[in-house]
């Protein structure tokens, strides 16, 4: 049975990454953070951060150093853009066209993550899975 778009419409929250290709690891700290957001309009969103220190608290984001934004902008992974689903043999992708992102680089791509969604115990919990890095979410 593959999966329905209207069952991934929501917030989810990040779980854990669990990485398989060490040179795609971004380390994103101690504590961990994420979302996504799919709208029923067809629309997604994700950022992946730390909730550790940030900037120091004499230092505001419009007076920090390049060296400074850097290194909070290293723990984060961030990008939007409208999302499809495509539906492959028995698996479930979504294709983000990316309109926005913390990496340029990934502006105008697309990013496909192959989904799927269980259920265990009541909860549902969706992973999304890039080429070497899976990213478990639950209902927020």
């Amino acid at each position: 049975m593959h999966l329905e778009f209207a069952q991934l419409i929501g917030v989810w929250k990040l779980l854990y990454i669990n990485v398989t290709n060490p040179a795609l690891y971004i380390d994103y700290g101690p504590d961990l953070f994420g979302r996504i957001i799919i709208t029923q309009e067809g629309y997604f969103n994700a950022m992946i951060t730390d909730h550790g220190p940030g900037l120091p608290a004499n230092v505001t984001w419009q007076n920090a150093t390049d060296a400074q934004l850097g290194a909070v902008a290293a723990k984060m992974t961030i990008y939007e853009g409208p999302v499809t689903l495509v539906h492959q043999d028995n698996l479930t992708f979504t294709h983000t066209q990316i309109e926005t992102a913390l990496n340029p680089a990934w502006v105008d791509t697309l990013q496909v993550r192959q989904a799927e969604l269980v259920e265990t115990e009541g909860k549902k919990i969706l992973t999304l899975i890039p080429w070497a890095v899976s990213l478990m979410f639950i209902p927020d």
